[in-house]
């Protein structure tokens, strides 16, 4: 404003044209119009939209937590891949163990085994289950870790006492999964553990354990009731079957 000012007294100072107030004065506010304009080129200073100052004091000074992904529904819909739990034992307890049958098979020799188990398993939802399940093996010093390990069908993950195997389900659907190994059982002696099974909170509808012994072993002792099933020419099946099943102990037997 002073620089407008200034001009207009240079002009009238030093011209031949008469003082003329009205000018003087469209002069002034012109000058001070320009003025502000310049003033906020360089200040950057504009006022906002009264919408925008609306918005912004409603969202500082509002009381709402932001919303977030509900921790449960995530967990559910894609569990941690290295979640591990005793077997079984997973974090969605929707999914069902409907039964198993276990066959330790003594190989000639009697100083090792051949163990195979078969899993049913039971997905109620109306969406797919994925998650894995911890098989552990009885391992001591007397019984190393199992060899020759497979599971049928996918592919599993090594750990010290046992296998983590990816299972996954489609709604309202089953799924069987077998696992097969072999363990040292120098002293006639073998374990396959069941009751980690008991994690799951409910029996199982059925189960089946059977002997396999080759000739001239004879069953010594069993975890379970075995009674002879059947003679196989060298060989005698021994079995065990519980509908429901509650598995509260591991299978364990010895033969001599």
């Amino acid at each position: 404003m002073r620089s407008g000012l200034t001009s207009f007294w240079v002009l009238a100072l030093f011209s031949d044209y008469p003082y003329d107030p009205d000018m003087f004065l469209r002069f002034t506010a012109c000058s001070i119009f320009r003025f502000g304009v310049l003033f906020g080129l360089l200040t950057g200073c504009s006022p906002s939209p009264a919408s925008t100052d609306t918005d912004t004091a409603a969202t500082e000074g509002s009381s709402t937590p932001s919303p977030v992904a509900n921790p449960s529904l995530r967990r559910e819909s894609a569990p941690s891949k290295t979640a591990e739990t005793p077997r079984a034992a997973v974090k969605n307890a929707t999914l069902q163990f409907i039964s198993e049958k276990i066959q330790i098979n003594v190989l000639p020799g009697g100083k090792e085994v051949a163990i195979a188990g078969r899993y049913l398993f039971a997905n109620p939802r109306r969406q797919k289950w994925f998650s894995r399940i911890y098989f552990p093996f009885f391992i001591d010093d007397v019984h190393p870790r199992p060899t020759t390990i497979t599971v049928a069908p996918g592919a599993y993950k090594k750990h010290k006492q046992g296998i983590a195997v990816p299972v996954k389900i489609k709604a309202q659907n089953q799924k069987e999964i077998t696992i097969a190994y072999r363990q040292s059982a120098p002293d006639q002696t073998a374990t396959h553990l069941v009751s980690s099974a008991m994690a799951f909170g409910k029996n199982l509808e059925t189960a089946r354990f059977d002997l396999i012994l080759p000739s001239p072993y004879r069953l010594y002792s069993s975890s379970y009731p075995l009674k002879l099933y059947k003679e196989d020419g060298d060989c005698r099946i021994y079995r065990y079957e519980q509908t429901p099943f509650t598995p509260d102990t591991d299978f364990t037997v010895s033969w001599r």
